[in-house]
């Protein structure tokens, strides 16, 4: 990880200088593990240099849980393997080799001197969510501890803030970037056909999650319990409609927006959907949720507008927000939400259903137009 950054070093002191606030971040993250209430859960088992430290703790105080050990050895595995795919694409690239150091990446220049339009670099975006996921573990946290509901206001909050500071910073065209405009038309019906779907799919492959992990549901569960206690209106802002915002803006907006003007469009989608899922910072919801920021950032591709998918994502979260408050009502129409447990058969229905308005979905999207077919 450290020598992602030193590559850009064109000397040893060049590198120790660099080396200097990548070591503070570390730092900052293995402190986690001094505070006294926090534990390795399949929450932040997910997050690296975090769950080594909680790890650790456990294992001194001999009350270390085997499963979360595991999940902690391959996930901090599978971030190497990635660190070290990542090391080698760019000690194979000579715009990296051969570039002036660190001004590869636009934070480390002053405003004045970047270009109008500018377009962040990878580093920024990974240095941006490095800050923003330790901001939400401590910030967050702490405030969470306190009052669960207005945790969520401060995090939602931050993720709303970085890619507006973070554009304004590097000059960016935000309604270029961030895809702010009006949606094809014939692509509407494609997109919700899509997202049923993909939200079918999700949800079994959740449910089957849930089963094999049945032990990192129950801080979702506590949270969304302390949720319910607010008025309807309050809730649906927070879970609702400021994530919808926030957090299209983040991923689908900067995030999508960036990585799809320096990779193939298929790799933009992957990789956000990718990191969408892992920012949940949710064993269970990682597979899933990276599946459905795929699925928004696809949207966004085809219809060349982030208002759908933040339209698509408000209706995810407000159903939840019903199943939440008004259980009864939603188990007359849609009774399969507020369900505990499925038989295989019935997860196999709700698989093959969301197969077929996937299917259905991108066939409406990718069908060509009458003036296309002309052409």
């Amino acid at each position: 990880f450290c020598m992602c950054f030193c590559v850009f070093a064109k000397s040893s002191k060049e590198a120790n200088n660099y080396m200097t606030p990548i070591m503070l971040v570390i730092m900052f993250a293995s402190m986690v593990g001094m505070f006294p209430t926090v534990e390795l859960d399949y929450k932040f088992a997910l997050i690296p240099f975090v769950n080594v430290s909680l790890l650790i703790k456990q294992v001194f105080a001999q009350q270390w849980n085997l499963s979360l050990a595991l999940v902690t050895v391959l996930v901090n595995f599978a971030y190497s393997i990635i660190t070290i795919w990542v090391l080698a694409k760019m000690y194979n690239s000579e715009d990296i080799m051969f570039s002036d150091g660190f001004r590869s990446f636009r934070l480390f220049q002053k405003r004045e001197d970047i270009k109008q339009g500018t377009i962040p670099a990878t580093g920024d975006i990974i240095i941006s969510l490095v800050v923003l996921l330790l901001a939400m573990i401590y910030v967050g946290g702490i405030v969470s501890a306190r009052d669960q509901f207005i945790g969520t206001v401060v995090t939602q909050m931050m993720i709303a803030a970085v890619p507006l500071a973070l554009t304004w910073y590097m000059k960016s065209d935000r309604k270029k970037l961030f895809n702010l405009q009006k949606p094809k038309k014939e692509m509407l019906l494609g997109s919700i056909l899509l997202y049923i779907g993909t939200y079918f799919v999700m949800f079994v492959l959740g449910s089957v999650l849930m089963q094999v992990f049945p032990d990192s549901t129950q801080g979702l569960e506590m949270a969304f319990d302390e949720m319910i206690n607010h008025h309807v209106i309050a809730v649906t802002l927070v879970i609702a409609v400021m994530p919808a915002i926030g957090e299209e803006l983040l991923f689908r907006g900067l995030v999508f927006g960036s990585l799809r003007n320096r990779y193939k469009i298929g790799w933009a989608i992957l990789i956000t959907g990718f990191l969408f899922g892992a920012f949940h910072t949710s064993i269970v919801k990682l597979i899933p949720t990276g599946m459905l920021g795929a699925c928004f950032a696809y949207v966004v591709y085809k219809s060349g507008s982030i208002f759908v998918s933040m339209a698509l994502h408000f209706v995810n979260n407000f159903v939840s927000v019903l199943a939440m408050k008004y259980p009864a009502a939603i188990e007359k129409f849609l009774p399969f939400l507020t369900q505990e447990e499925f038989t295989t058969a019935e997860l196999l229905v709700m698989l093959v259903v969301g197969i077929a308005f996937t299917v259905a979905g991108f066939m409406f999207m990718n069908r060509k137009t009458k003036s296309e077919k002309t052409e």
